[in-house]
């Protein structure tokens, strides 16, 4: 099978380099105008390869800019230090948003997504209730990423409007 047992975890596909995922998010951690903005402004970069692309990790290509994690990641230690996140549909972005941090929706196969996939739309209408700018394709996925690079990645008012509605309490009782 492609898959291995009772784990959901993707084997090593050598077919991956061709998928609109891997195309698009190397592509988006090698790009020269990100990178160059990046080293300006003395940014790092982490990509977090989805678990269940976990064996094709090796895939995608690091720099001097972005690490590649491919094993366990510290997601509380990773969004502590973190200034921005790029997503696509991961909920992940809740517990971003929740440190009242900016969020870049790169939802480039929202077609195929929804379509052939087991998530479905659900209660959280990315358009009306995200915590950030959600884009469709490559070239506004970069330009939304410089923008908010050039700004010192502070997160626009009208998104930190909507996670203040979210969030009323901003306080360790939270449950």
């Amino acid at each position: 099978g492609k898959t291995i047992k009772n784990t959901g975890i993707s084997r090593y596909n050598s077919d991956f380099k061709e998928s609109e995922y891997f195309k698009h998010y190397n592509k988006l951690i090698n790009d020269e105008d990100i990178l160059e903005l990046m080293r300006k402004k003395g940014y790092k970069g982490i990509f977090v390869v989805h678990p269940s692309h976990v064996h094709n990790a090796k895939d995608f290509k690091g720099n001097d800019v972005f690490d590649i994690n491919s094993g366990f990641a510290d997601y509380q230690k990773i969004f502590r230090e973190a200034n921005l996140l790029v997503t696509d549909f991961s909920s992940v972005h809740f517990d971003f948003a929740y440190l009242r941090k900016p969020v870049v929706y790169s939802q480039f196969d929202k077609e195929k997504f929804f379509g052939g996939h087991i998530y479905t739309e659900g209660y959280f209408d990315y358009e009306k209730d995200c915590f950030g700018p959600v884009v469709y394709n490559y070239e506004d996925t970069k330009k939304e990423i410089i923008n908010l690079l050039k700004k010192d990645c502070k997160i626009e008012k009208e998104y930190k409007n909507r996670i203040d509605k979210l969030y009323k309490y901003n306080d360790k009782n939270k449950c």
